[in-house]
């Protein structure tokens, strides 16, 4: 069996896709005896090369002019799996774009098999902005060719039912997460981790992902300076995107900028849950939300809408807070609840960790991709790829 990941950039810094197929390539390989990843780009640094012993990474190259760079991935991957398909006898596509139009487009030619998976959803998800496209319904009918289509939840399911995708080709896989924790981090852990980044032992909020409209960056930074005007705690933002200067410039207008730290984008988000008592994901709209199920699975107290994996995975008041989005007076409520309570943190946090452990399982996922490439490839035998 031998397989290719195909995803245009690999990975990003902190989330989303590009961290997945990161993730699921190195677990596979070591399931599989290796594969290799087809990508635009390749960050060495993350995650260390150490790990990726077992991939190999292609960078193909194309031009970086927004204007021409669509029409330029497309061709690089097209060209590629035209040249080399016939080495691959599954594809396993991350996301809708043009880089893996191409590459479906040349591994068929070559007849061979495709999974696909669906990374977002809604009016600016993968489908959304395909068909919207010149020629869009037409370029949807191609990928419609895959064999498999991934949803990570059950809503995605849906998604791809209302856009003609048959039944009996989607699978429900959930992202997986990996963290490194044996067991809940205690005070002395989460001290270290402090001290690390330079944070006091004020109780801390955290969020981690794209700073984008979406995320409800907007209503957090206005929950939060109701928070602080009763309590003393720290907000951390952890990432980057179009919205950070409006976010620093929110902060600094609501007269709250002494207790929130803005820290960018950072390799090490492991860090940061570790060192953090609560995890608040406002997000409007999510296909699933990686950081918010990293956040379970380290164990944080979480505040979140009902969107993503959320609203399938997390039970109010049992292993998380739901609150309606756009609502800055209920999340400043949830908030102010979970810092003034350390034993309904620790409870929810307990619940949270045990659920993402096994939901969200590395084994479960690498299992089901596995008997996923097993049934697509005619083989009842892993072998090296």
């Amino acid at each position: 069996m031998k397989l290719a990941i195909v995803i245009q950039n690999f990975p990003p810094m902190i989330a989303g896709a590009g961290r997945q197929a990161a993730l699921q390539a190195r677990l596979i390989s070591t399931r599989l005896g290796g594969c290799e990843v087809i990508t635009t780009r390749f960050r060495s640094d993350l995650p260390p090369r150490a790990e990726m012993d077992l991939v190999r990474v292609r960078r193909l190259a194309t031009l970086r002019g927004d204007c021409l760079r669509p029409a330029a991935n497309f061709l690089a991957s097209l060209f590629y799996f035209l040249l080399h398909g016939h080495r691959y006898r599954i594809l396993h596509a991350h996301c809708l774009s043009p880089f893996t139009l191409g590459a479906i487009i040349g591994g068929k030619l070559w007849r061979r098999r495709v999974l696909l998976k669906i990374c977002a959803i809604g009016r600016g998800g993968d489908i959304a902005k395909v068909k919207r496209q010149l020629l869009g319904r037409m370029l949807w009918r191609v990928f419609l060719k895959s064999d498999i289509f991934i949803a990570v939840t059950p809503t995605v399911a849906e998604e791809m039912l209302f856009h003609n995708v048959p039944t009996h080709k989607i699978v429900v896989i959930p992202n997986a997460v990996a963290p490194d924790l044996t067991e809940m981090p205690d005070r002395a852990t989460r001290s270290r981790a402090r001290a690390a980044l330079g944070l006091h032992d004020d109780p801390i909020v955290l969020f981690v992902g794209w700073l984008l409209h979406q995320k409800g960056l907007d209503v957090l930074v206005r929950a939060w300076a109701e928070v602080v005007q009763t309590h003393r705690a720290k907000l951390v933002l952890v990432g980057g995107g179009p919205e950070t200067e409006r976010i620093r410039s929110w902060i600094q207008a609501s007269g709250c900028s002494d207790s929130v730290r803005m820290f960018g984008w950072r390799s090490d988000p492991e860090t940061f849950y570790r060192a953090s008592d609560i995890f608040a994901f406002p997000s409007r709209s999510e296909s699933f939300g990686n950081a918010l199920a990293e956040a379970m699975a380290h164990g944080l107290a979480v505040v979140t809408t009902p969107v993503g994996l959320a609203r399938h995975w997390i039970r109010d008041g049992e292993n998380g807070i739901l609150v309606p989005g756009d609502e800055p007076g209920l999340l400043a409520l949830a908030l102010r609840r979970l810092i003034e309570d350390g034993p309904l943190r620790e409870r929810l946090g307990r619940q949270a960790r045990a659920d993402a452990l096994t939901i969200f399982s590395t084994e479960a996922a690498v299992e089901s991709f596995v008997n996923l490439y097993r049934r697509l490839d005619g083989s009842s035998v892993t072998t090296p790829c």
